[in-house]
């Protein structure tokens, strides 16, 4: 995700800018006018599940990066007024969300998204509640929560093969990346899921919670987990953690619940 990315030709581009973007615009460019960019991540999604431009597959969706992140990213505050992220397509459109610099251009910037309103609710930032969103890619995107949202990214186990590239989850209440809480059939993890150069940090919980008989083949590469409550990272069957580091946190960095581990 350096310098000098760019797409593929069949690739369509969409922007978001929280202060200067509008709904009503075509999102297609990074200026403002009616074919520039949208203002809300939530309208975004929506568009990918509304599949508006008839390509199911592949499209990249570039979040803004603004003069105050914190203001213009706040979610359910004055400019995002979902007061969380929830993709809800039913296809596999297998999209990448990233965050990019003030020109619209991918270049590692990472773009700030506030959780300081979710106070209160047992739900993440990002709540992947459907089971239809394999090969979703995320980039370049800080999930803070400021210690208000409960989780900073959520997802069901029936996906796979999510990436995670240059992100960061912190200050979460409870987990910073949690896919699985609960006692529900459902709710035992993700497999073949990749978190590259990540860090999970601050959070009250775990930095990263997977670890069910069902969480299983995932690749975490170069990431740091720091500063948690409790575990850094818990992880399931047969996971691979390359090159990362586990620093200063309440229990264990690394903490394993199955076999098959590579290390």
């Amino acid at each position: 995700m350096g310098g000098g990315y760019t797409s593929g030709a069949n690739v369509n581009v969409y922007y978001i800018h929280g202060c200067s973007g509008n709904d009503g615009n075509s999102g297609d460019n990074n200026h403002f006018g009616s074919t520039g960019a949208w203002k809300t991540v939530q309208f975004a999604l929506d568009q990918i599940a509304a599949d508006h431009d008839g390509s199911e597959d592949g499209n990249e969706y570039r979040i803004m990066q603004t003069t105050d992140d914190s203001t213009f990213y706040q979610l359910g505050g004055a400019h995002q007024t979902a007061v969380q992220l929830v993709p809800n397509w039913s296809h596999y459109h297998e999209p990448l969300i990233t965050g990019s610099n003030i020109t619209g251009g991918v270049d590692g910037t990472q773009v700030v998204i506030d959780g300081r309103n979710l106070s209160g609710v047992t739900a993440a930032m990002f709540q992947i509640n459907v089971a239809t969103c394999d090969r979703l890619k995320l980039a370049n995107l800080h999930f803070d929560g400021k210690d208000a949202a409960y989780w900073c990214v959520y997802h069901v186990s029936d996906n796979h093969n999510l990436h995670m590239i240059n992100c960061r989850f912190s200050q979460a209440v409870d987990d910073g990346y949690n896919s699985v809480y609960g006692a529900a059939a459902d709710d035992t993890g993700g497999q073949y899921n990749t978190m590259s150069h990540c860090r999970f940090d601050n959070n009250g919980g775990m930095g990263y919670r997977q670890h069910t008989s069902h969480a299983s083949y995932g690749v975490f590469y170069k990431c740091l987990f720091d500063h948690n409550g409790q575990d850094g990272g818990y992880f399931g069957y047969y996971e691979n953690i390359i090159g990362c580091v586990f620093s200063y946190n309440g229990s264990d960095g690394c903490r394993w619940n199955n076999s098959g581990a590579f290390m």
